[in-house]
């Protein structure tokens, strides 16, 4: 009679919609083709890759993963194409012997 009426449970779908299933360290890893240890030790403790840790495990959300990648990449390419500019500039610089 007073309040608000009853709310359900929401279905097993509507969960998973709500929220995304972590991947654990050998799951991450599998995704980024390195060693689960790599993963831990370096990648996630530098915070390059978000995760949370849980005692000693880690835990990531896929879509986390699959961003820092995106970004690791366009920076990687990034970084590529000012080395590449960088010796082009240099090589125009250069005067060669007659």
């Amino acid at each position: 009679m007073f309040g608000h009426p009853p709310v359900s449970a929401p279905t097993q779908t509507e969960f998973d919609c709500l929220f995304e299933p972590l991947l654990d360290s050998d799951e991450a890893a599998q995704l980024l083709k390195i060693h689960p240890k790599n993963l831990a030790a370096r990648l996630a403790r530098e915070r390059e890759i978000p995760g949370v840790q849980i005692g000693k495990l880690w835990r990531f959300r896929r879509s986390e993963v699959n961003a820092s990648m995106e970004g690791f990449v366009d920076w990687q390419n990034f970084f590529i194409r000012a080395l590449v500019l960088a010796a082009f500039r240099m090589a125009s610089d250069v005067t060669l012997p007659h």
